[in-house]
């Protein structure tokens, strides 16, 4: 029975037979309800009709396929699209290039006008404090690896975010395009359907090993929430940050993340956090066609590559 539910929940009758025998694919009840999963069989034991870890078992109900993250009790599901392979997990431990780090925090200084142009500056200003647009941005401690405290995923550091946004490295393991003239692959968010020609975007690329690795642990990208496009070309569009009032230099309230447009009248009162590009020449991403180019094997070599460069020290 369990070899017949697998061959229902399967994206093809060919893949599914050579999973059964070669990766041991396995079916788990829920319940009184079965519900077909491709998920390796090593963690499950081989009792696992009745026996298996409850934290190992699907959802009552829901059909589809679901893959395993490498953690007991969590699935993530792919309704918007199956994969032909089944990924390997995800290697636990991963902190993105670009995240925040607890010791490195946001530097208090003095916020002053500008004296031969309008706008903000700070009072000890350096030519290191402005992007090549002349935007003003926010003073970030930066330590080394080892001194850096403990990851603050939730957070984004602003100089590693506009580093890899403007040389096109992946977000996660910093690595840099093999064509630096693209195209690049960007992992979104499912917020409106799929990327758009011209969409904006603050999240850097992503390599297409970190792309697997993020969609089973990034809580924003799991359970099928994403979507993935190549875009030839990233032109920057403008900064994400605080505002501040042209008279009394106080941050505005209310406007503490704004999307502000390079060239702009508000360009010279935001202190930047965030730099944002222009994704152009999109065309729709198969992840699953670049999952299978790769291969497991591959994949597997890449996750303990990342997971070697991103462990915390």
């Amino acid at each position: 029975m369990a070899e017949a539910w697998t061959y229902q929940a399967a994206p093809s009758h060919e893949a599914t037979g050579e999973e059964w025998t070669t990766q041991g694919i396995a079916v788990l009840t829920a319940g009184i309800v079965w519900d077909a999963v491709r998920v390796p069989y090593t963690p499950l034991g081989a009792d696992l009709d009745r026996h298996a870890d409850q934290g190992w078992r699907a959802r009552p109900g829901t059909p589809g396929p679901v893959m395993s993250s490498g953690v007991p009790g969590r699935h993530f599901r792919f309704d918007k699209g199956r994969f032909s392979i089944v990924l390997p997990p995800a290697p636990p431990g991963v902190v993105p290039y670009i995240a925040g780090w607890s010791e490195e925090r946001l530097l208090k200084c003095p916020i002053t006008r500008r004296r031969v142009a309008p706008g903000i500056a700070y009072v000890d200003e350096t030519p290191y404090d402005r992007d090549s647009f002349g935007v003003l941005w926010a003073r970030y401690a930066l330590r080394p690896k080892q001194r850096r405290g403990t990851p603050q995923l939730r957070n984004v550091h602003p100089y590693r975010q506009r580093r890899a946004m403007l040389n096109m490295m992946c977000q996660v393991c910093s690595r840099t395009p093999p064509d630096p003239h693209g195209p690049h692959l960007f992992l979104l968010r499912d917020s409106c359907g799929a990327v758009r020609e011209g969409e904006r975007t603050t999240s850097p690329p992503v390599c297409v090993p970190c792309a697997a690795i993020s969609i089973q642990l990034c809580r924003a990208l799991r359970g099928g929430r994403f979507v993935a496009a190549w875009a030839r070309r990233v032109p920057a569009w403008g900064v994400v940050g605080p505002l501040h009032h042209p008279v009394t230099l106080r941050a505005v309230p209310g406007c503490q993340m704004e999307q502000v447009k390079y060239g702009s009248q508000w360009a010279l009162w935001v202190r930047a956090a965030r730099t944002m590009g222009e994704l152009r020449d999109v065309t729709a991403a198969d992840l699953d066609r670049e999952f299978a180019a790769l291969g497991r094997d591959r994949l597997e070599e890449e996750f303990a590559r990342v997971a070697e460069l991103t462990a915390v020290a």
